[in-house]
Parts: C-alpha cells; structure tokens; sequence
C-alpha cells in the first residue's frame, strides 16, 4: 500500500504544471460562461429559471466540461504514463527495486484519478460560481445549481476512470504517442458521433445494443434524477441528440418550437421518452464492469512484458 500511495504521488505531482493547468481552465471556463451568458439571457419570463439552469449545467458539463475537450486531455496524459517509462528506461530502475508490478500500475491509475477528479470538480464549481455572481442569482436558484454540480461531479468520476483505463491499455501496448493519440481520438469521436450514423441506419439498434454513449447519458441523467433535479424537456432532448437516450418527439423538434422564447407555460411541455428503461444501478454497473475488465487487461499485458 505504500508503494502505490508513494507512486500516485508522484503521478499526480507531474500533472501539477500551473501552465498548462491555467491554461486548460481558462479555455473551459471561459467558453462555459459564453454558453451560460448566451443560453441565460435569452429565457422567456415565463420558463423555471431554476430547472432550466439545472439542466443547463448538465448539458454543458456533459458536452464540453466533461466533453471532447476533458476526454482529449485526459487521454493524451495517460497515453504517456506507461509508454514514457519504457522510452526513458526508467521502468528498469523502478522495477527492480521492492515494487510490484500491480503496486506500480495501480499508483499510476490512482495518481491520474485524483488529478482528473480534482481538475473537474474544480472547473465545473469554478464555473458554477462564476454563472451566479454574474448573473446575481438568488439563493434558491444558487442552490439548484450546486446540486446540479455535483451531480455532474460524481458523473464525471465514472466517465474519469473509464479514459484513464482505455488511456493505460493503449499505453502499454502501443510505444508511439502519434499512433495512440490517433486511435485515443477515433475512439472519443465515435463515442460522440457514431450513435448519430447508426440511429440514421437503424432507429431502433439501442433497444437492442445500448452502446457506451447511451450508458454514459443515461448514468448522468440517472445520478441528476436521484439528486431530485428538475431538468427542462428542451434541455433533456438536446442531450440525447448523441446519446440517444429519449425518443425524437415531434413537438420538440426546433422547427415546432422555439425553446428560448417560448411562450407557452412549462406545464404544456411533456417529457421525451426513453429509448429503454435501463435501471440507474444496471446502467452505473455495466460502466464500472467494462472499466474493471479493461484495467485488468492492460495489467495482465503489462505484467507479461519483458524490460530489457
């Protein structure tokens, strides 16, 4: 247990830049109060602020906080963990001192988590606060997006370890960064946009095959039903476009309705459904399941190779 605590450490340190840290913050908060100022100032007199802030928090969270952009990051970071070691020679002298190898691949994934829970948690609070001293939103509104906050905070727990996992997999097996940076990068855009080529073919493939998109909408909307967030219909079908997780409902397509300046009360509005009514603990299950047997992959393909 020493051994990984000491490791991790390490690990986490050597994320710590403060340039390169400052400048990952700033690009995501800065595009997130863009999206909130333009989002904001727009709804209609007659909309739940409060339920569409919530479901505005998630919607950014989901797509660019803990989107593309914290993805890419992620990956291209944990790409170099293992695969730098070998290219340095340095997995040589850590290795042959009293570290196992487990003790060593673990110290690795734990050091990442922590630095990309923490570099979240921070973003998407940092944002949160932002959005409601700009706006000068009263306390209730305040606390309906905290909550939604965190919501998206253990979210991106999930969504955290499943890259990092991916991220070692390729790096123990692939030496080049430019050949895993390309298959890091199909994998993220197929997560995104693949759903939207197959539900073209086949409207109905996720009743069947609920792929890692739909697992991962669905795991967010479950952890923001759980908290008892109320989320706008608009916003709920703006985060199924990729995910796929609700029916495409006629009456919230944008050329029936105008979201922003609807003047409808919000009564009116109902619910998309669901594609498939996946249990939140099924679904929560399924993701940590596919984690764990992509971890132990790469471990056992680690634990197999030969230093010289």
């Amino acid at each position: 247990m020493r051994n990984i605590i000491l490791i991790s450490k390490k690990e986490f340190s050597r994320h710590l830049g403060i340039m390169k840290n400052i400048i990952y913050l700033s690009l995501m908060v800065v595009v997130a109060i863009l999206i909130f100022y333009f989002s904001l100032s727009s709804v209609s007199e007659y909309q739940d602020v409060n339920t569409y802030l919530s479901g505005l928090i998630v919607i950014v969270g989901f797509y660019w906080i803990a989107g593309t952009p914290y993805l890419i990051y992620m990956g291209t970071l944990t790409i170099g963990t293992i695969s730098n070691e070998f290219k340095k020679g340095t997995i040589l002298l850590i290795l042959t001192r009293p570290i196992k190898r487990i003790e060593f691949f673990l110290g690795k994934f734990l050091g990442l988590f922590i630095y990309g829970i923490l570099l979240n948690m921070t973003t998407i609070l940092f944002v949160t606060s932002l959005v409601c001293i700009i706006f000068r939103l009263p306390n209730s509104i305040t606390i309906s997006a905290y909550y939604a906050s965190f919501s998206f905070i253990i979210y991106s727990g999930i969504l955290c370890a499943f890259i990092i996992v991916f991220g070692l997999i390729l790096s123990t097996i692939i030496k080049s960064s430019r050949i895993s940076m390309t298959i890091l990068f199909v994998l993220i855009l197929s997560l995104l946009f693949l759903p939207l080529f197959l539900k073209e073919m086949s409207p109905e493939y996720q009743k069947k095959f609920p792929d890692p998109a739909f697992l991962f909408g669905s795991t967010n909307i479950g952890i923001s039903e759980i908290l008892g967030l109320k989320i706008h219909p608009s916003v709920i079908t703006g985060l199924s476009q990729f995910s796929g997780i609700y029916k495409n409902n006629p009456s919230y397509n944008s050329q029936h309705f105008n979201y922003q300046n609807i003047i409808y009360p919000e009564y009116i509005l109902k619910k998309p459904l669901k594609i498939l009514n996946i249990p939140f603990y099924i679904s929560v299950i399924i993701m940590l399941i596919l984690v764990l047997f992509i971890f132990i992959t790469s471990f056992l393909i680690f634990k197999r190779k030969e230093f010289y």
